[in-house]
């Protein structure tokens, strides 16, 4: 996992967004988004094959939710 903490935005496959990424580890996959601004990778899913694109489809619809998620957190609100 330390390749992703310092390399996470070149790591893996791009999602349709310049910050949505997948990684492949065995059978699984390990879905991520990337904030450059805040410097903060976040793990935001795990899927196997089958479910992948019911995943990807579900991160997608809370996108704008995991940023406010960020924001809160490095704010120090809970």
């Amino acid at each position: 996992m330390n390749h992703i903490r310092e390399k996470g935005d070149s790591i893996g496959k791009l999602l349709g967004r310049k910050y949505f990424r997948e990684k492949k580890f065995g059978g699984k996959r390990l879905y991520f988004l990337v904030y450059k601004k805040f410097m903060v990778i976040l793990g935001v899913g795990i899927s196997n094959k089958k479910t992948q694109q019911n995943t990807i489809d579900k991160i997608l619809s809370e996108i704008r939710n995991y940023e406010k998620f960020i924001i809160e957190k490095l704010r120090g609100k809970s």
